[in-house]
């Protein structure tokens, strides 16, 4: 063989393998969207097989060689999942997958998402009307799956709103994670979910009775839930909210708070602990929390008239006695919290009354 000739062949080795990997790729690209397109057609059809309601244009995948891709248009869903009623609308869905991780979907919202959820009462009162609904004006985020179920959900949101027809809540932002374990829980003490809520510049409605004048600047928790959450039987029978609650609270359930905040106004407060549920399945629970700007909401609260006489002595004198310099140089006081029977306390102040939940049946 002449050198030309072995010089020919080195070239050519090369590029003849560098040609078959991207041939092979290519195929592997080509066969994974094809399962991919067929695997959402056959959700959509087992859905609807069961009464739910699935309606969408669109759904072929693309974006070779980088990713799977897939475009949504006039989203409409409506049925019932995890034993809830609910409806989702949303002009437009994109879906993303990179072909080195099939197991995480990325997936943003570039119009408004409506969830409505027709079971749900905003408040309590006796003109309560069932049903909430959130608009989100756009959304974006991340599932993750194991063993083609859900182990890892986050979603953020921009600007939304929450409402019952009547009363609503604008939220500036609003965020939510959950991760689910490997294996489902099976004694009071073993995790169910870790969740992690947060929401920035929540205005209450009109009337809606509020701490301080003024938007709430923040509010969120870290925690997990533990316990199982679905009564013993069949696993895959649907239960109310209210059955699933009252097992919970049955078996010991409790939500353990890593850390919780709130800022609005002068006040300001992190702190964690835990929660549960009595037997009217509302909030139980205690922790230590870390305020600045307690002192200020006490005046406010002796100016309406919500503290008097001894107790409003008292409520100064503790948190007078209990202030130290904090980091950001404003007093910092560090109390119990606690919620028992509807009642928000902190330390030996009664500082309001939870309206009652109304769980759906």
């Amino acid at each position: 063989m002449t050198p030309r000739r072995r010089l020919v062949i080195r070239l050519l080795l090369p590029l003849c393998l560098v040609v078959l990997l991207i041939a092979a790729y290519a195929i592997y690209w080509w066969q994974v969207a094809r399962q991919l397109e067929a695997g959402i057609a056959a959700w959509a059809d087992e859905q609807r097989a069961q009464g739910a309601v699935v309606q969408y244009q669109g759904g072929k995948v693309h974006g070779f060689p980088f990713a799977f891709t897939a475009d949504f248009a006039d989203i409409s869903l409506l049925g019932k999942w995890s034993g809830t009623n609910l409806s989702a609308r949303t002009a437009d869905l994109h879906l993303t997958l990179s072909p080195l991780n099939l197991t995480s979907i990325r997936f943003t919202a570039d119009g408004p998402v409506t969830i409505i959820l027709p079971e749900i009462a905003l408040d309590a009162g006796s003109n309560a009307t069932p049903g909430a609904r959130l608009t989100a004006h756009r959304a974006a985020g991340q599932v993750n799956l194991r063993n083609g179920l859900l182990a890892v959900l986050s979603v953020d949101a921009g600007r939304s709103r929450l409402d019952n027809g009547q009363n609503a809540i604008d939220l500036g932002s609003l965020h939510l994670g959950l991760v689910l374990p490997a294996n489902p829980p099976a004694g009071f003490n073993d995790p169910a979910a870790e969740i992690a809520l947060a929401a920035t510049n929540i205005d209450l409605p009109a009337g809606q009775a509020e701490l301080l004048p003024g938007p709430i600047l923040q509010a969120g928790l870290q925690g997990t839930i533990k316990g199982p959450l679905q009564p013993p039987g069949n696993e895959q029978a649907a239960h109310s909210v209210t059955e699933i609650l009252t097992h919970w609270r049955d078996i010991g359930g409790v939500l353990d708070v890593a850390r919780f905040d709130f800022a609005q106004g002068p006040l300001s407060l992190t702190g964690s602990g835990t929660f549960a549920l009595d037997q009217n399945l509302q909030p139980l629970g205690a922790s230590k929390i870390t305020a600045t700007g307690l002192s200020e909401l006490i005046d406010l609260m002796i100016a309406r008239g919500q503290i008097v006489g001894k107790d409003a002595q008292t409520a100064k004198m503790v948190v007078a006695g209990l202030a130290k310099p904090g980091a950001n140089g404003r007093p910092e006081v560090t109390l119990s919290f606690s919620i028992q029977d509807s009642i928000v306390s902190f330390g030996p102040l009664r500082l309001l009354r939870l309206a009652p939940i109304p769980w759906p049946q």
